[in-house]
């Protein structure tokens, strides 16, 4: 089973009480504040296997693993805690030799975009700061790790929009070009340009669904709400003490074209920032590639076919040249 379906509100073949989780993100030797099921023979209602606040140890993890289970159940109503305790253990699951890669790539994903939906929710709560920023530590060592996680990455980024989604989607790929584009740079620098890439879009939270899923063409004054967020972002961020010269170009700049067409400050060329310009291919990429109410998703290939016959004077050239290297395999 996905491991995105553990944070899906709706349960299937089961019960409304309980959600599956993977045995393997249960780290061996943690303690755990919420209880973990178990169904007796593969099938029926879930049974209580593991009170909460009790260690969980390495023979009894091993005694699952004899017993061919793969597969644990939480109550719904923990749901947010164990969601928070894969955030406090991701840097021991990205490193765990045993786990395959797409497996790790699906934790971290699912992760941080349930983290994004909270943000989303709870935009100004200066612990939500201090969330993102473990979170893309954690990202960028795995990105630094090597080009198949790159790609094991990028084939996980969802095709369904929604805002958290979307602001996951464009870190990976923000943080991939920042890679290639400054080979041998200060990790300290990427992680913090990461978490700015990840709450790039962090002002929408100010703006309507019914305006960003608008199946049709956005009224004047729609758009009008619609290009205030990057300064709604600024403000967010400045108001959390989270933010800098470098910060503030991200989220200023996403939208700004090569060509000076952008907004909210029509600058062109060189006058927009080198982080900005990353972002904003990033940011049309990952647009072009979800579906929207107002048309389905491209491929990979065709996305970047689309922006190269038709939007390359949106982008600096020489960035555009080298994102279209993240997805050559």
């Amino acid at each position: 089973m996905s491991l995105t379906a553990m944070f899906e509100e709706t349960q299937t073949g089961l019960t409304d009480r309980y959600f599956p989780i993977n045995l393997s993100t249960v780290r061996v030797d943690s303690i755990l504040d919420f209880d973990l099921y178990t169904r007796v023979g593969g099938g029926g209602q879930p049974v209580l296997f593991r009170s909460r606040d009790l260690p969980f140890p390495a023979d009894v993890h091993q005694r699952l693993v004899d017993n061919g289970v793969r597969q644990l159940f939480v109550r719904n109503d923990d749901r947010r805690k164990y969601r928070q305790y894969l955030e406090h253990n991701m840097g021991d699951i990205l490193r765990d030799d045993t786990l395959e890669l797409a497996e790790k790539s699906e934790i971290l994903y699912s992760t941080s975009t349930s983290l994004m939906s909270d943000m989303f929710e709870n935009p100004r709560q200066p612990e939500g700061i201090r969330r993102c920023q473990e979170m893309v530590e954690h990202t960028v060592d795995y990105i630094l790790s090597g080009r198949q996680t790159c790609q094991s990455l990028i084939s996980l980024t969802s095709h369904d929009y929604y805002t958290y989604t979307h602001s996951v989607n464009v870190c990976i790929y923000s943080v991939m070009l920042t890679k290639v584009l400054f080979p041998g740079g200060d990790e300290r620098v990427l992680k913090e340009l990461g978490t700015a890439f990840l709450l790039h879009d962090i002002g929408k939270c100010h703006v309507s669904p019914d305006i960003i899923n608008k199946p049709g063409p956005l009224t004047p004054e729609e758009w009008a709400i619609m290009r205030r967020h990057p300064e709604e972002g600024y403000q967010i961020l400045t108001e959390l003490g989270f933010m800098n010269h470098d910060i503030g170009v991200i989220v200023m700049q996403h939208h700004e074209r090569y060509d000076g067409n952008g907004y909210p400050k029509k600058l062109k060329g060189e006058e927009i920032h080198l982080y900005g310009k990353i972002c904003c291919i990033s940011d049309v990429f990952d647009a072009l590639t979800t579906n929207r109410p107002y048309r389905a998703a491209s491929s990979s290939f065709d996305a970047l076919a689309i922006m190269k016959k038709e939007m390359i004077k949106n982008f600096d050239p020489d960035f555009f040249a080298k994102f279209v290297y993240l997805f050559q395999s």
